[in-house]
Formats: C-alpha cells, structure tokens, sequence
C-alpha cells in the first residue's frame, strides 16, 4: 500500500493504491488542526471486525470527594487527573467548578487563577453572582493537557476590605471547592492498541473512570487460567487501591453480541481450547506456539478493547499474564503482538508482606506537599491502621521539611494535627531552611482506632511593612515524602471470623481450591471477593490456584497454608468439609438466591473460607457486588443474596463486643499520659512530690524516735 498527494489550486487529491484487493476502507475528518484520516481494514479480522470509524467518547473526572476550604488571603490547591495513552482528545473539554464563598468578600480585587499544567488558563471574579454552589465551566485547551498525570491548579487570592493590613486572619475570608466540581473530557479511542499500553483501555486508575472489562476463559478452564485472571485483577487493586471496581468473567460459550459490544474483553487460556476463529482474529498460528506464549491485542469494531494471552500449556498462559504485568517487559515491546519464550526471566518478587516499623509518605502520596504563598494553608494525610496490628513502644511521626529563606520565624510556624487535635508545632526560622525535622507523638487513643488523619496547617509570613505587597512568592514551605510514621507493632492473631479476613491469614500462603461445577457466576464472586481484599491491605496478595479434588481435610490439618475453597455443595462434601447449613435457620426461597460464605480451623491455625451456594449462584447486582466491594460479611457462617442483603451467624466463635477496651497495661497508660499531657505531667510531679515528703517526714520521725 502507498499513497500519493496532488495540489492544485482549487483542491488537494490523495490517491492511495491497495496491494490486496480485500482491504477495506473508511474515512473521516478531525478538526483542530484539520486533518483527514483514513482507515485501511485489513482481511485478517475474521472474528471480530476491525472499527469502521472512530466513537466520540466522554467522562467526567471528580476532582476531590469532599469539600475543600480555603481561609486565608492567600490560597492555593492542587487537584490531580490522569489522561490514558489510548485517548486521542478532542476540543470540547472543560473544568466545570463548583465553589462558594464569603458574602463579604471584596469583587473587585477578590479572584481565583485557574492554572492547567502551569499555564493560567481562566480567572473568575469573587463576586455577589457566585457566592453559593455556583458551577463556572472554563474551557480546557487539548494542547495543554497530556498524557499521564495532569495538574489543575487553583491560585485565590481573597479580601474582605481594601484597608492595609486589617483582614490578614478574618475568619469571614473564605473560599470553598465543593466535592461536585468536575472535569470533562472527550476524546477518540486509539484505532489500534499497542501491548506498551496495558492496562488501558481495560483499567484506568482515574477513580472516576467506570471502565467494563470482563475477563474470557474457555469452556475447560483450569486452575491456573484463573490464577493469571487473578494475577492481573490484583495488580490492578493495588495500583488504585481507593477505585471500586468490579470486573466479570465470562465463558467463551457465553459470549453474545450485547457482552461483545458491552466490555473490553481478556481473553485467557491455552490456545487449544478457543476456536480457530479467535485465534485468527489476533493474528495467532498454533505453530508459533512451541515453546512460547503469545500476546496480542486490538480494537473492536465498536471501540472496545480486545486483549489475548495464550500458549501451549496453561503454565505458559500465567508466565504471560505475569509478563504482561512488568513495566520493563511492556516498554521493550512495540506493536500490538509478541512471542516470548516461556522461559524467559521475570524479575523476582520482592519480599514485602508487611508494613515495617516504619512507613514513609511515598507509599501514602504521590508528591511532596507544598504550600506556596503568605499566610494560611492547610493539608492532610490518612493512614488506615491495620486490624491484625498490635501496637507497642512509642509511636511517633517525623517530619522532614524545607522552606524559603525569607520567612521571618516568629510569624511562621508549621503545625502538625491528629485526627484534628494539634499536637506539635515547630518555628519557621533560619535554623530549619534546608534540613528541617519535627518528631511528633502520636498519641494511644489516636493509633488505636481505624484511621490515623494527619493534618498540616502553616502560617507563612515574610514580614513585609507594606500589607499591599506581599510578595507571596517568596513564601513557600515543602513537607517532603521522605517522612514517615514510625509505628512499632508486632501481628496479633485474628478470631477466625469472616469481617476479619485477609488480616487473620496474614503469614501463611493462600491456596485457592476450584470445583468443576464452578460457572462464571461463582468465578466472578470469587475475583471481586479478592480484589476487595487487595484493596484493603498494603502487601500483596500473592494466590495459587489448584484442583479441588487435590483437597482433603486430613492432609489440610497437617500443612502450614491457608485456602479459599469454591465449589457446589457436593464438591464441597466430597472434601471431607461440613457445611453447617442444619445449624442455622434457614428460609429455603431466600437461601436458593444467596452464597453462602463459611470460615472453618483445622488444626488449630490454618484457616479455610469456603464458599458455595444452595442451588445456583446468585446474579451479580450492583448491591451484592458493592457488599463485596465493601467486604461487609462477617460471622463464621454468612448469606449474600443478590440484593445485597448479609445474614451472619456467629456458631463457633463468639461475636465480637461492639467497642473494645484498651489494651494497655495501668503503667503504659500511665506513660503515655506523661509523654502527651502538661496537665497530667503537673499533678503527677505535684503528688510524687508529696509522696516523697511525706515518706521523708516519716523517715526524720522514726530516727527520732530510735
């Protein structure tokens, strides 16, 4: 194929000569700059035709989940989105904010600066017509975005009087952002997927993305077909821990035109268990096969993504799947097909099952927190304190920090809150420009709960005589990501309770036990029961797969592992395992539309969460994906209806108490009071003191007396 362009004056003529005379084409226009595109389908699309014209897609980006406040004169907020490398973006796009502020602010010399990517894109006036949940849509240019991440920034700057130096701490100076502000964007999908863009179009880590993806396994799928599913869905909880997802898997029987034109599909398995007419639409001979796995990848006909990963022997489909999940192996593949030899080495998996002693804010932010500008600013942090932690020693937080040289130290300060209690505040002065570090207590009654929230708040002055010249970029103060909380705990052990998992099989691996009566249905209530799980823990979570008929309870007790059990309650009795069904009351029509979740111990330590159903798996509605999501079951036995309704039982192990006393010893508690309060500091001095006089006056009497 060659193609040849002829101007004239009145018009321009591209002639394009075919080689083969089965290749089909297409075309449309793109403005912005103009351009004219051509389509050239070739005859190799025999499964699934190649598109015959870009879709216009759209999505809406949320910017934050709750609302932000800003108060201070001064105010500057970040907000981050990504941009996939298999969007091509069309004009048309904006930023629609949502804000409100004071009523009493000044219009006239009262603003915010909306920056994009570092280049001021829009300015709105604080003024009487937005004072309350007022949307301004501002129009983003495509040639200020790019791939990858992308930053909106946010520059207000708000006065309540035009009088010098009299609203610097008004509390009547605010602005806020509210959690409805959005971006829009519309772009084309890419025409052709190149394998360097994995994971898109099939995971986006946009939260807001809702991407449909459904995994494709054959008819005779084996244990280790499902692992690679698994493999790839956890990476991608890991990746966006905070996004809920929920992925499907179908069986290739079960494929129909309303799924085809639904989801970006991952086809997985040998390659002699799908039909020839898929492997020719990923361009795949069986005998280049030997010794090799392949990948390949296209776009559907509607826009949808195509994926496949293949070889001879199921082992091979997980060495591809696990390949296709290493960064380094992507960026060296161009194109949209390869074959890698099955035994081609893949980077070892780091040892890291646990959080140390130590957990440094790169694993909890992106970048560095930065305030920019005079006067107030305000930032936080959270960090989700593991179940199956046992805190001990003294917990701190340490703070490194640097700021601009020109801040006068008396009026600077930067404090550091926990969960909205501040407990330390450091001077901004010369003596900590470069190499600043602040060690903060965390107190117990903080790190015993859920979540720790550590908030920032500073006070940036530059001591200027003349209020109307600030010079606020003089102002400046980094809190850098090589801090951390320094936590000591050790691992506690769990109750074998359901709302207690992963955390109570945390040190043993996890064995994965499938049935053969196992349908997509119950296969896709496992992926999402797993992913939930991922999302909820900071290690990964690494499963093998095998063969329920490779499981019994006797050579169970007797090894050091933990295992997920699924299959039909026949499967499950042919294990040797009891359900415990006759032990509950059980309502037959409620029960036939449920899963029933059982955790069993054998031998004392290894725990196996068994899941099955009464009659046939039940529909994967949005309620009961989003218990699994949430991971809301507990008891050691528990229904899930497909209306999301969870019924738990609490049969061998007891429920646990609603609050749970300190575990503390008097003596801990009564150090932990010393390190964080004066008050208690005081009296504690005052009566040691006492005590001491007293025993010293006893001690003058009786020598008296002798």
């Amino acid at each position: 194929t060659y193609y040849n362009v002829r101007v004239s004056d009145k018009n321009t003529i591209i002639e394009i000569k075919l080689r083969n005379s089965k290749i089909k084409y297409s075309s449309f226009t793109l403005d912005d700059p103009f351009r004219i595109v051509v389509d050239l389908i070739y005859p190799d699309a025999k499964y699934e035709e190649y598109r015959e014209g870009p879709k216009t897609e759209e999505l809406n980006i949320s910017l934050t989940e709750v609302d932000i406040a800003i108060n201070s004169i001064f105010g500057y907020q970040d907000f981050y989105f990504n941009i996939s490398s298999t969007w091509k973006l069309l004009p048309g796009g904006f930023l629609n904010l949502f804000i409100s502020h004071s009523q009493i602010t000044k219009p006239k010399i009262s603003n915010i600066v909306v920056y994009l990517n570092g280049f001021p894109i829009y300015t709105i006036p604080l003024d009487e017509t937005n004072l309350w949940m007022t949307s301004i849509r501002i129009p983003i240019f495509v040639s200020l975005l790019r791939k990858g991440v992308n930053i909106i920034e946010l520059k207000s700057f708000m006065r309540t009087t035009e009088e010098e130096c009299m609203d610097i701490d008004n509390p009547g100076n605010w602005l806020r952002i509210h959690k409805e502000s959005y971006v829009h964007l519309k772009y084309l999908s890419k025409e052709d997927l190149s394998i360097k863009d994995f994971p898109s179009p099939y995971f986006e880590e946009n939260v807001s993305h809702r991407e449909l993806t459904a995994f494709v396994l054959p008819d005779n799928w084996s244990p280790k077909e499902v692992e690679a599913i698994m493999a790839i869905a956890l990476d991608w909880a890991r990746r966006a821990s905070f996004k809920k997802f929920s992925p499907s898997i179908f069986l290739i029987s079960e494929l129909n035109d309303e799924i085809k034109s639904k989801y970006n599909l991952i086809y997985i398995g040998k390659s002699s268990s799908f039909p020839t007419s898929i492997l020719d639409s990923f361009g795949i001979n069986p005998e280049d096969l030997k010794g090799k796995f392949a990948i390949s990848s296209f776009i559907s006909s509607n826009g949808k993504g195509r994926l496949f990963i293949t070889s001879e022997e199921e082992s091979g489909v997980l060495r591809g799947a696990r390949a296709l999940l290493l960064k380094e192996v992507r960026d060296q593949i161009d194109g949209n097909k390869v074959f890698l030899p099955v035994d081609i080495p893949l980077p070892m998996k780091e040892e890291s099952p646990e959080f140390g002693t130590d957990i440094y804010f790169t694993d909890l932010m992106l970048t560095d927190i930065i305030f920019r500008g005079t006067y107030s600013h305000a930032d936080s942090i959270s960090f989700r304190i593991p179940l199956h932690w046992r805190i001990k020693g003294s917990p701190t937080l340490v703070i490194h920090f640097r700021h601009s040289p020109a801040l006068d130290g008396k009026k600077s300060a930067l404090t550091v809150l926990i969960n909205d209690v501040p407990i330390k505040a450091v001077e901004l002065n010369s003596k900590n420009t470069t190499d600043g570090r602040l060690i903060v207590p965390i107190p117990y009654e903080a790190i015993k709960g859920d979540y720790l929230i550590i908030g920032f708040e500073a006070h940036l002055d530059i001591n200027v005589p003349d209020c109307n010249h600030n010079y606020s970029e003089a102002a400046w103060l980094v809190i850098e990501k090589s801090s951390y909380l320094h936590i000591p705990h050790d691992i506690k052990a769990m109750k074998p309770l359901i709302e207690n998992l992963p955390f109570a099989m945390v040190g043993e691996k996890i064995n994965l036990y499938v049935g053969r009566d196992v349908n997509s249905s119950a296969l896709t209530t496992l992926l999402n029961c797993l992913i939930s799980w991922q999302r909820n823990v900071y290690y990964p979570l690494e499963i093998s797969a095998l063969d329920l008929n490779s499981f019994k309870v006797e050579d169970f007790e007797k090894k050091s592992e933990h295992a997920i059990i699924l299959g039909s309650p026949s499967e499950i009795n042919n294990t040797g395992i009891k359900l415990l069904i006759d032990k509950v009351p059980v309502v037959p029509e409620f029960a036939e539309d449920t899963t029933l979740w059982q955790l069993n111990v054998y031998g004392g330590k290894n725990l196996a969460l068994v899941i099955t159903w009464l009659k046939e798996p039940p529909e994967q509605t949005p309620f009961y994906l989003k218990m699994l999501s949430e991971w809301a079951l507990k008891g050691d036995l528990c229904f899930l209806s497909s209306k999301g309704e969870v019924i738990p039982f609490y049969i061998k192990t007891p429920k646990p108490p609603e609050t749970k006393e300190s575990e503390k010893s008097f003596w801990e508690k009564i150090l932990s009071q010393l390190r964080y309060s004066r008050t208690f500091i005081g009296i504690f001095v005052l009566a040691f003191i006492g005590i001491a006089a007293i025993m010293v006056v006893a001690i003058v009497r009786n020598r008296k007396r002798l």
